[in-house]
């Protein structure tokens, strides 16, 4: 199949570092590879994988003069994006499938988090692409069931998790050359944001070191949360034991991953956004790209039990309370004074990345949503 991948986010590049980026190129690359033709559109310029065609991303006519010079095609796999329905409407005037990426309840996470006020016109969108898109591929089950509450055709609405490609974690140690080290060097992987919870890092670190642990952090990633992290480290007497390594490419990212003997990511419950359907656990609505290649580096996760973590988790690490700094530093302790557990559950989080989340998976799964749209259309 030809299939046409947009994504109009200003803030997704396509060679970007973080998981936005990340989760865009490894979808395409993957579908690529099952033997599809894939053009990305994107809004933000950057290159993509070897072989892999990015064309400039506007509006409509970007991708309705595109299909017209090298031809239309079978489907169109769009990048829900607040306030653009470009894509929908390209798919109409070409009259082919359209089917709705959505990892996240956009105006939900823009009045909370962006101080926005709540947009007409940005919530009139996202209702007629929850309305009529084809099919919807949600990236969590919490998401799965906000989405289903917005629409009348149910069986359109999909979960498609986020994955890794196993081919980048081949010479990954899982921990073994750090099995026997005094120090327990913990990983927070990605860029931190407010809803990630790295800035309880210094904490969770200070608790730790009172309960005899010599731990040390490193930050795999950068921004200016960052900053405000090593300084209130540096308050605590501990600047010499978290490390930030400013943004690093994929690839570099996974090998510091390696390297460390348990990953954190600490989301907050405030993380759990308070629209949708509400849940003991609050709507949580991510599906961290971190803790899973955290798994597949064989990495022991120690998260917050929100949303989706701990089906994804299972045997991989421990869930824990979220807002308990406490709850992490005893899970941690634990971790460092048992090498052979953090082997064994590395271990487990490995098989367990490989088998139920690989980017070829999701893809797998966007490709059989398109061939039920385009197989729907046809019979109309």
């Amino acid at each position: 199949m030809r299939l046409y991948y947009l994504c109009g986010d200003r803030g997704i590049a396509p060679d970007g570092t973080k998981g936005a980026s990340i989760h865009l190129r490894s979808l395409a690359e993957a579908l690529r590879a099952l033997g599809h033709e894939v053009v990305l559109f994107s809004r933000r310029a950057g290159e993509g994988p070897p072989g892999l065609e990015v064309v400039p991303f506007m509006d409509e006519r970007s991708v309705l003069e595109h299909a017209e010079r090298h031809g239309p095609p079978d489907a169109i796999l769009e990048r829900y994006s607040l306030a653009l329905e470009a894509g929908l409407d390209a798919a109409r005037q070409l009259d082919t499938g359209y089917v709705l990426e959505m990892n996240s309840p956009l105006v939900e996470e823009a009045a909370r988090y962006r101080d926005d006020e709540r947009d007409s016109e940005s919530e009139r969108i996202e209702d007629r692409l929850l309305r009529e898109a084809d099919a919807v591929a949600c990236v969590s089950e919490p998401l799965a069931r906000y989405v289903r509450t917005r629409g009348e055709r149910r069986e359109r609405v999909v979960v498609v998790r986020n994955g890794h490609h196993p081919r980048l974690f081949e010479s990954t140690g899982g921990g073994e050359s750090r099995s026997r080290s005094e120090n327990l060097r913990i990983g927070f992987l990605g860029h931190p944001k407010p809803w990630h919870g790295a800035d309880r890092l210094p904490a969770i670190l200070a608790r730790c070191l009172d309960r005899g642990v010599e731990a040390e952090i490193v930050i795999i990633g950068g921004g200016a949360m960052s900053e405000a992290i090593l300084e209130e480290a540096a308050c605590n007497g501990h600047r010499d034991r978290l490390r930030v390594t400013g943004p690093v490419e994929h690839a570099r990212a996974i090998e510091e991953l390696s390297r460390c003997d348990v990953s954190i990511a600490p989301y907050p419950r405030s993380a759990a956004n308070g629209g949708g359907t509400p849940e003991a656990t609050g709507f949580f609505y991510f599906c961290p790209i971190k803790v899973i290649e955290s798994m597949a580096a064989g990495v022991p996760v120690v998260a917050s039990d929100l949303g989706d973590i701990r089906a994804i988790v299972d045997d991989g690490g421990f869930v824990v309370s979220a807002d308990d700094d406490t709850a992490f530093a005893n899970a941690l302790a634990m971790l460092a004074r048992d090498p052979d557990g953090r082997l064994a559950l590395g271990a487990a989080g490995r098989r367990r990345a490989r088998e139920h989340f690989t980017w070829e998976r999701s893809a797998r799964s966007i490709v059989e949503l398109v061939e039920a749209s385009i197989g729907a259309r046809r019979k109309r």
